[in-house]
């Protein structure tokens, strides 16, 4: 079913004489043209304060068979951030939405990317969803109504970022599953696999720890960009979750080679961080210690350490490395991070007795010190920054 009549188009900014940047921003509420809904029950309301515009439409699980969808026409290829409103109402908001609304976003008809939210909190503001690479002509969000509770469909905005910088080289939504992911485990109790679009990693027993590589090698200079979810920490918080990268042989081997991965009989941390092979990790969540560290290996050398936020269990943050020649940084956006603690790490390396890690694999990491820790993964994107 179709509402409305407009499209809401702001521009946040021109462009002066001086040479400032403006923005694109377009906004579709469920009382535009370009609002939708397919399949199921939606209805209208204006019980919850801070809905966008005059309304805002509200469905209970319905198995998945209802949609709400929000379109609008983008006139440039590049860049969009993308957010979405929603309301609950004050008093006990979790009994009366959805900790789990699923949003999709899409160029044309190729799913870019998928986000799970929590209703229940950030009502009546405009709650980030990610960053996506839209091409121009019709770029549309849709929220599912099979959640854990009622969901709300208010408004989405899109904002214009500019041309993306680079070459994206990954565009991972698992649709293959694990085709282009290497699994490296010796823990018969753990599981992983694709769920629902997500890389999902369960350990069923106390260590040894899991590693996901991708099959191809970074290049020296590169964004790599994810959503990821600490389903579980374990019934003490004690999950531990590390990103692997540049990972390549001393002599410059591929991991995958034999000389290399055959001597994964032995323990994989200490075969990554003091055996034959280089790379760098972070560790940016280890159970309650609210530490971030990076190390330098082989020698498990720690080179850049910060006292950082407390993650939520089950709650979505979007991660960003970005690695330009001897720089890397590591940030994190999401729930409880504030805007002037994002940034993990930045740190320059500066070489010495080991040369900057070029080239390599990447991997994420995942350490269990207790049964049932659970980690997500979605929207992997990488872009080569040594390409236009």
């Amino acid at each position: 079913m179709m509402r409305g009549t407009f499209l809401c188009v702001l521009f946040v900014s021109g462009v002066c004489a001086g040479g400032e940047a403006w923005r694109l921003s377009i906004v579709v509420d469920n009382a535009d043209a370009g609002f939708e809904t397919i399949g199921g029950k939606w209805n209208a309301s204006t019980r919850d304060a801070e809905f966008y515009k005059s309304d805002y439409l509200w469905s209970n699980r319905r198995n998945g068979t209802g949609r709400a969808k929000w379109s609008a026409r983008l006139p440039f290829d590049g860049e969009y951030e993308v957010h979405a409103r929603w309301v609950c109402k004050a008093q006990n908001p979790a009994s009366d939405r959805a900790a789990n609304a699923v949003f999709t976003v899409f160029s044309g008809k190729r799913r870019r990317g998928r986000v799970t939210v929590d209703m229940s909190r950030n009502p009546g503001r405009w709650n980030r969803l990610g960053k996506f690479k839209l091409a121009a002509g019709e770029g549309s969000v849709e929220l599912s109504n099979d959640a854990g509770n009622s969901v709300v469909a208010d408004a989405v905005r899109f904002d214009y970022l500019g041309k993306t910088r680079g070459k994206v080289i990954l565009e991972e939504d698992f649709e293959r599953g694990l085709e282009r992911w290497t699994v490296e485990d010796k823990g018969a109790h753990h599981k992983v696999e694709v769920r629902n679009g997500r890389l999902i990693v369960a350990q069923g027993k106390p260590m040894p720890g899991i590693f996901v590589w991708y099959n191809q090698d970074l290049p020296p200079s590169f964004r790599l960009e994810y959503d990821f979810t600490p389903v579980s920490l374990g019934r003490n918080r004690r999950g531990f979750y590390l990103l692997f990268f540049c990972a390549r042989g001393e002599e410059g081997g591929d991991i995958f080679e034999s000389a290399h991965w055959a001597k994964s009989a032995l323990e994989d941390f200490r075969k990554y961080t003091a055996g034959r092979i280089n790379c760098y990790h972070v560790g940016y969540l280890r159970g309650t210690s609210g530490q971030c560290n990076m190390r330098k290996n082989s020698g498990k050398k720690k080179v850049h350490g910060n006292s950082v936020p407390q993650f939520r269990e089950g709650a979505t943050y979007h991660v960003t490395l970005t690695k330009e020649g001897n720089r890397i940084r590591f940030e994190v956006k999401g729930p409880g991070i504030a805007k002037d603690r994002e940034t993990f790490i930045d740190w320059t390396d500066p070489a010495g007795a080991q040369p900057v890690w070029g080239s390599g694999k990447l991997g994420f990491r995942q350490i269990g010190y207790e049964e049932g820790v659970v980690g997500a993964y979605d929207n992997v994107r990488v872009v080569d920054l040594t390409q236009r």
